[in-house]
């Protein structure tokens, strides 16, 4: 297994056409939707949609490769818009792509069954958490001690 971190995504705001098209972020996105749709391009009308679906999506390449995908059916602000909703929207991936990597919920769930029942208990009781949380919020959820939670954390990091 091969840890992929997340892409360079453009600042929040960004505007610049230069700024946008710099982030790698945006580079896969756009060499994806080329290869759905040989006529997209990236421009001043749709860098700042592009520009929020790849920081809406935190950089992660698989969810960046699914979106892109869309760009056959879906105008870059056509996307952005449902992303702020949902990211159900992105549906499968390349046919061509193992099963676990077809939709953002394949990955989530392979990656799942990858950790040991107790790693996975941890998780779910996390799940209360809509955003971010705190290492005392976790510990106290999950009914560990401090030590004993960053480990799990460490754990689900890794």
């Amino acid at each position: 297994m091969f840890a992929v971190p997340p892409l360079s995504v453009p600042e929040p705001g960004a505007t610049h056409l230069e700024r946008i098209q710099d982030a790698a972020a945006v580079r896969l996105f756009v060499q994806r939707a080329r290869a759905a749709d040989a006529a997209f391009a990236l421009d001043l009308q749709n860098a700042a949609a592009v520009a929020q679906i790849c920081q809406r999506l935190d950089g992660l390449p698989l969810a960046i490769e699914l979106a892109a995908a869309r760009s056959t059916a879906l105008s870059p602000a056509a996307l952005q818009a449902l992303l702020s909703h949902r990211l159900q929207v992105l549906g499968t991936g390349p046919r061509d792509a193992p099963a676990r990597q077809q939709t953002i919920s394949d990955a989530v769930a392979w990656s799942y069954d990858l950790l040991n029942p107790q790693a996975q208990a941890f998780f779910r009781r996390l799940a209360v958490f809509a955003g971010s949380w705190t290492l005392q919020a976790a510990t106290a959820v999950s009914g560990l001690t401090e030590a004993a939670t960053l480990a799990h954390l460490d754990d689900l990091i890794d």
